[in-house]
């Protein structure tokens, strides 16, 4: 055995013994069951929360879009062009959201992973929710900045942190979920924009989970997205996409199109063109695609 499988072997024994090594189970999912191991059962895990990959007008939006235009744009849209149907679609997004801007990334992890370093870097810090999602860390750790994590929404930690470390760095990011999917509790967004615009710093919010309870939430939505200093990613599946809207200046998103490899590597297409024809905004939250139709 060489060094590698013998580095992976013991990895994956030590993840075994701890109850961590992770068994990947094949799964046939349909409209509302799914079929596991020859049975058929109704899962509460998906995040196609109401089933909008299988609505007849999306599906043949689909079929319509890759008989036209082919699967995938065979490059980056920096490379061979941005498609009008991209921009279109960021579009939408933004009126969606009552954004500015919107800027479409291939995934909800590669929007936090690109966004992060594009407004932070080495020297700057980042002061982030301890419950986080994945990518935001990820995001925090690929910017090289200092980053310090506060109890999970408590804001008088946040303020403690920032009192403490703010004059020692540049710039500042405070990031958080709006909603914590493994918790579905909600992030104190009014008073950490109050504390942003304090210590100007700059709050970032993964809005993943929030969009798509826009009825209940909306209120509180509105509460914050009036404050120009916030910036909110909304991520969109089935399809992997994120949105960044913002309410800081124009030159935020166009600051995200010319220096992050997460954007400038986003090649394929034809979901965005399944969203375009069938008037259906894949913008809604982490797993709801479009209910609103697009005017």
């Amino acid at each position: 055995m060489d060094s590698l499988d013998e580095f992976a072997a013991a990895k994956l024994a030590g993840l075994d013994r701890g109850g961590l090594k992770r068994v990947l189970t094949e799964t046939t999912r349909g409209e509302l069951h799914v079929e596991r191991n020859g049975r058929r059962l109704l899962s509460f895990s998906c995040n196609d929360y109401l089933n909008f990959t299988h609505h007849p007008d999306v599906k043949a939006a689909a079929i319509a879009a890759i008989t036209r235009y082919g699967l995938g744009s065979g490059s980056s849209r920096l490379v061979t062009g941005n498609h009008p149907l991209h921009a279109e679609l960021e579009a939408r997004l933004a009126r969606l959201k009552g954004a500015e801007a919107a800027c479409v990334f291939g995934s909800g992890f590669l929007a936090n992973a690109g966004i992060v370093p594009a407004l932070i870097g080495e020297g700057d810090l980042v002061i982030l929710d301890e419950l986080s999602h994945a990518c935001l860390w990820a995001g925090a750790r690929l910017a090289r900045a200092s980053v310090l994590p506060y109890r999970h929404n408590d804001v008088g930690h946040a303020e403690a942190l920032l009192r403490a470390h703010r004059g020692a760095h540049p710039h500042v990011l405070v990031a958080t979920d709006g909603v914590f999917s493994m918790d579905g509790d909600l992030a104190p967004l009014p008073r950490l924009l109050e504390l942003a615009d304090a210590h100007d710093a700059w709050l970032v919010v993964d809005d993943a989970h929030e969009m798509s309870d826009l009825g209940h939430h909306a209120a509180h939505l509105r509460a914050v997205d009036q404050r120009p200093p916030l910036v909110h990613l909304v991520e969109a599946e089935p399809d992997q996409r994120c949105a960044l809207d913002t309410g800081a200046p124009d030159r935020a998103p166009d600051l995200l199109h010319d220096n992050r490899l997460p954007f400038c590597c986003i090649c394929h297409l034809a979901n965005t063109f399944a969203c375009r024809s069938s008037h259906l905004c894949f913008g809604l939250g982490r797993a709801v695609a479009g209910t609103v139709s697009a005017a």
